[in-house]
């Protein structure tokens, strides 16, 4: 489930001529030789991503190194209170045209240095936060904004722009500042218990780190016991929308075991590895959103990638799990001692296998929820309820409950959802906060039908089948419940499977009932099965007359059951002189009719002779034999009859 070395390159380990900076804005790692004279390379963990290599001059030891996100400057620290900003020239020896930015007030120190933008940086120094400008034009740095503020530590998070600053006694007064559009957004400052004890005096900057999960954006912070000082849980505090709500503790994840030692976010899971066990506990707090204090879902060992070896070029690598690691986030692994720089990788689709060998721990449930919240786990989540609804192993109030979740998850998605880089999370217009929002993995009904009901439907076991019409009902339930469209062919699948689990009496009553949507060749699929259930038929007939325009399948239904009569008095309220194929099939039908249906038929062609188009030649045809099937006198008596009942229609009318 957990890989190491899926995406890996190697660096030149640490010598007293080389040294290692990581940057955490573009992900790379930065070997610096002969303090960048004899040159500085920069490589990401995917081994396609280009290498930056280039030298600047030695003006004195490097003791911050970090790359602009579009690579166009460098920013470098050598002296406690200034940086130099290095105009990256890729196509020269050396790059030479630096720009040196002195801090704001002479005895300040800086503490860290930041990428705000392509052409902004921030200066963390011993009293304040400075907000610098490049201006590429003139060659020249501007000062944008400053802040005074004394902080002991800071945390920048640059998917949000989000800046933490650590104060007071214990370092645990934290202060959230949003930097956007050249300014300062101070949000409400927090104070957070992390366990302080006679042992653990101070909250220390590497244990703390801001996250998002599922699109909203957390502090984590380990918590120690007062006891042993060991960490106890991780306790993950959301930064809200809103500017003046104070930040507040939303989930305790307990451990339960000793030897942390790493803490990823991948996929929106927190993942804490254990060095004494060698394992990792994963925690999906999505799953029960509601509890704060959360529980490992999941214990697994991460495995090293096929790959990894190769790699290396057949050096041993050194132990999983190892004490020389140095972990960042989100899913970031360091190894100095055998110079890899590796990305742990997810694969959701073997956390079946191991929940599988594991007895009890983890409900089919659990599992299927699980799959469904990540991005790559929509495949074998939909393997594993095909394979639950075959051997039957979800409760009704389980197959509701997924299938709420598919369809609320569809009801909420919008086209715009397809920019996820475009969009926010926040819906408080005055808040500063612009956070990645998180996209859900979406099934749809084709894809449900596809994977699901229809391997399913397979099946020959009345039983499954009973049961599968159940998952069907409920599916279009919930899609009813969270206003969707329902794919006519469901309906059409429904109704199969409820015959064919003997089903039928309530098939009737659904159909009656409205529960079913109406549609024409739903109808002529319950005309069919008039021989399994007779009152599917009439269900079939009225379904037909309810649609309103189905005056052609109506009459043909009834001409097939020889109702001639019947097909011409519902023709007659149902426009019938628009429909001249119908009313030659009645023509044509006849013949084989007695002769008072001739008679009925000769009366309502005359009646609405004066709108036939296209039946000329039937009309004459019809005409010509009903002559010879009656006499004159007949016709004569007949027109009296009809007249005189016309007659008596009227006056009751009136």
């Amino acid at each position: 489930m957990l890989q190491l070395g899926d995406e890996c390159v190697t660096f030149e380990k640490g010598s007293p001529l080389a040294e290692t900076f990581y940057d955490n804005l573009n992900e790379r790692i930065c070997t610096v030789r002969g303090n960048g004279a004899m040159g500085i390379s920069g490589k990401k963990v995917h081994a396609k991503d280009p290498v930056i290599s280039l030298r600047i001059r030695d003006l004195g030891r490097i003791h911050i190194i970090k790359f602009s996100k579009n690579d166009k400057y460098l920013a470098v620290q050598r002296h406690d209170s200034s940086v130099d900003i290095v105009v990256v020239d890729l196509n020269s020896q050396i790059s030479t045209h630096e720009i040196r930015q002195t801090c704001k007030m002479k005895t300040s120190r800086i503490k860290g240095i930041e990428w705000i933008t392509n052409n902004q940086f921030l200066l963390i120094t011993t009293q304040g936060l400075e907000l610098y400008q490049i201006e590429e034009r003139k060659h020249s740095i501007k000062l944008l904004k400053t802040l005074n503020s004394m902080q002991e530590w800071s945390v920048f998070h640059p998917a949000s722009s989000l800046l933490i600053l650590a104060s007071g006694p214990s370092h645990s007064q934290l202060q959230p500042i949003v930097i956007k559009g050249g300014q300062f957004h101070r949000l409400t400052r927090f104070e957070i218990d992390f366990g302080i004890s006679n042992a653990n005096t101070h909250l220390q900057e590497q244990n703390v780190s801001v996250e998002i999960l599922y699109g909203r954006l957390f502090v984590r912070t380990l918590r120690f016991s007062r006891r042993d000082s060991s960490v106890s849980d991780v306790a993950l505090y959301e930064i809200l929308p809103d500017p003046n709500a104070i930040p507040k503790l939303r989930y305790v994840l307990g451990l339960g075991l000793a030897g942390m030692f790493g803490v990823h976010v991948i996929d929106s899971l927190v993942i804490v590895h254990l060095q004494q066990q060698r394992r990792s506990l994963v925690f999906d707090i999505a799953i029960r959103p509601e509890e704060t204090n959360q529980w490992a879902l999941i214990e697994v060992e991460m495995t090293p990638a096929p790959s990894l070896r190769s790699i290396t070029g057949g050096f041993p690598l050194s132990p999983l799990y190892s004490h020389s690691w140095v972990i960042f986030s989100p899913d970031i692994v360091i190894d100095p001692d055998s110079g890899l720089f590796s990305r742990v990788t997810l694969h959701p689709e073997k956390a079946v296998e191991r929940v599988k060998n594991t007895v009890g721990t983890i409900t089919m449930m659990t599992l299927l929820h699980f799959l469904l919240n990540r991005s790559g786990g929509k495949k074998a989540a939909l393997g594993q309820l095909m394979e639950a609804v075959i051997r039957r192993e979800l409760k009704q109030r389980e197959l509701c409950s997924i299938f709420d979740l598919l369809n609320g998850r569809l009801a909420a998605y919008s086209p715009a959802d397809a920019a996820p880089a475009l969009r926010t999370t926040t819906s408080d217009a005055r808040s500063p906060l612009s956070i990645p929002a998180h996209s859900w993995p979406l099934v749809t009904q084709e894809e449900l039908q596809s994977h699901v009901l229809i391997p399913a439907s397979e099946r020959e076991q009345t039983e499954s089948k009973r049961y599968l019409a159940n998952a069907q009902l409920a599916y279009i339930r919930s899609l009813r419940k969270h206003g969707l469209p329902i794919d006519p062919y469901l309906n059409d699948s429904l109704v199969e499977t409820m015959v064919a689990a003997g089903e039928t009496s309530r098939l009737y009553q659904l159909v009656n009932y409205r529960t079913i949507e109406d549609s024409k060749p739903l109808a002529f699929l319950l005309l069919s099965y008039e021989a399994r259930y007779p009152p599917l038929f009439q269900a079939g007939v009225d379904m037909l007359m309810r649609s309103g325009t189905a005056a052609d399948e109506m009459a043909e239904v009834l001409l097939a059951k020889g109702h001639l009569v019947e097909a011409l008095r519902y023709l007659d309220t149902s426009a019938f002189s628009d429909r001249p194929s119908t009313a030659v099939r009645i023509l044509e039908s006849a013949p084989k009719s007695d002769r008072p249906i001739w008679h009925a038929l000769h009366n309502f062609m005359q009646y609405q002779r004066k709108g036939k188009n296209g039946l000329g030649d039937h009309l004459a045809a019809f005409e010509e034999k009903y002559k010879r099937l009656f006499s004159p006198d007949e016709m004569e008596e007949a027109e009296r009859a009809t007249a005189l009942a016309d007659a008596s229609l009227e006056v009751i009318d009136i």
